[in-house]
């Protein structure tokens, strides 16, 4: 599976049955390949502009499946991402392991 794959996914809370939003990007550790962490923006559409810096970080160990159009999530915290945290962008043909 490439990190690719997961973008633009719905992510559902599986604890409350809420719709967190889309995956937008992948917290990747390039060494290794490995995914750590997805990330869903908080805010959608023109609000998005403004509130960067509020995309909820969901640790990898936190999802529970991953299906053809959803990703289950069983969040034990969901953390925004801290102001100022680069994170890795993943390009279509990066392969990564999960």
């Amino acid at each position: 599976m490439k990190a690719y794959d997961l973008r633009q996914r719905e992510v559902i809370d599986i604890e409350t049955a809420e719709r967190l939003g889309y995956v937008s990007d992948v917290d990747v550790e390039f060494e290794s390949g490995i995914i750590r962490a997805i990330v869903v923006p908080k805010a959608h559409g023109m609000l998005r502009l403004f509130t960067k810096d509020q995309d909820y970080v969901i640790p990898w160990e936190d999802i529970a499946v991953i299906g053809k159009q959803v990703i289950l999530v069983k969040c034990k915290k969901i953390r925004p991402l801290p102001k100022g945290n680069p994170r890795a962008s993943v390009s279509e043909t990066e392969e990564v392991f999960v």
